[in-house]
């Protein structure tokens, strides 16, 4: 086997601990994403009323709620990505002609080299990464004039990529015992659907809805099975939701909700566990379902 000189450098660099660009593409194809300078931390890639883009102040904590923040990365073909704006549909970032980051409508970005873009980010992270223009082989700029622009690469070029990745796990919402000789009904009151893990009273946008939702099926694996079969009411404002449990005599019962996480918010699912056993012996209870959901 013939190994280059190039892949042998590769392995020592890393191995000494040595940072490379890596393409990101086709990891936040499908995502909305969050754009922060990381020379003036705390600014946002802004979808700028002008049509320009500019870096704007916001906590993170709040982007979220701002669609001027948020960009649908979609796959544009020969491995690059366009960036459109959520504020502006069909709007996308442009490597303008005067040198400026425009947000430019099209209905057919992907033989455009104005919106065609490569991400990079150092080993991967999306802690500090970089945009690369296909147009002019440059990279967009956090200008000291607070417009984005595009130049030569520095660190002024430099950017965190807001996007977190999903997760999930059943959350005990109720556990009882009937120690009693006969059948028990117990009404149980629980949520369904987005809030904001410090509240449950948080509108939520129809863009963060739409955040929310494809970042789960981005997700892949186990994850992309159980929340495709989600409606779409899942990921918007969270609802109260009724329900009656059957407890069987001399049994103790486990209710379990399908909960995920995405960054500050808690996605509650339509999805459900019971899980019951014999108080007496331990043995679980006939007709005990892996999942159920509610309407």
């Amino acid at each position: 086997m013939r190994i280059s000189f190039v892949s042998i450098l590769g392995l020592l660099c890393v191995g000494h601990g040595f940072s490379a660009w890596i393409d990101v593409n086709s990891k936040l194809a499908g995502k909305v994403i969050h754009i922060e300078s990381l020379r003036y931390r705390g600014n946002w890639l802004d979808a700028h009323d002008s049509k320009w883009g500019k870096l704007t102040g916001c906590p993170a904590r709040e982007v979220y709620f701002k669609d001027w923040t948020q960009f649908a990365v979609r796959d544009c073909g020969g491995g690059k990505v366009c960036m459109e704006s959520m504020r502006y549909k069909h709007h996308y970032v442009d490597a303008h002609h005067n040198g400026g980051i425009r947000i430019t409508h099209s209905n057919y970005p992907d033989n455009q080299a104005w919106a065609q873009w490569t991400v990079q980010c150092e080993n991967g992270n999306l802690g500090k990464c970089r945009f690369l223009s296909a147009r002019y082989n440059n990279f967009i700029d956090a200008n000291h004039s607070k417009w984005a622009k595009t130049a030569g690469y520095g660190y002024w070029s430099n950017f965190r990529i807001l996007a977190p990745n999903p997760s999930q796990s059943y959350v005990t919402l109720l556990e009882t015992t009937n120690e009693s000789n006969l059948p028990q009904k117990k009404t149980l009151k629980f949520h369904v659907g987005v809030v904001k893990k410090t509240t449950v009273t948080t509108k939520i946008s129809t863009t963060l809805s739409f955040e929310i939702q494809y970042a789960f099926l981005k997700a892949g694996g186990s994850m992309t099975a159980e929340w495709t079969r989600e409606q779409s009411t899942t990921f918007s404002t969270s609802r109260e939701v009724i329900y009656s449990i059957n407890i069987p005599a001399g049994t103790t019962i486990n209710f379990k909700q399908l909960t995920g996480a995405y960054g500050p918010f808690s996605v509650k699912s339509r999805k459900f566990r019971i899980e019951c056993k014999m108080v007496k012996t331990g043995g679980s209870c006939l007709a005990n379902p892996d999942y159920a959901e509610v309407a």
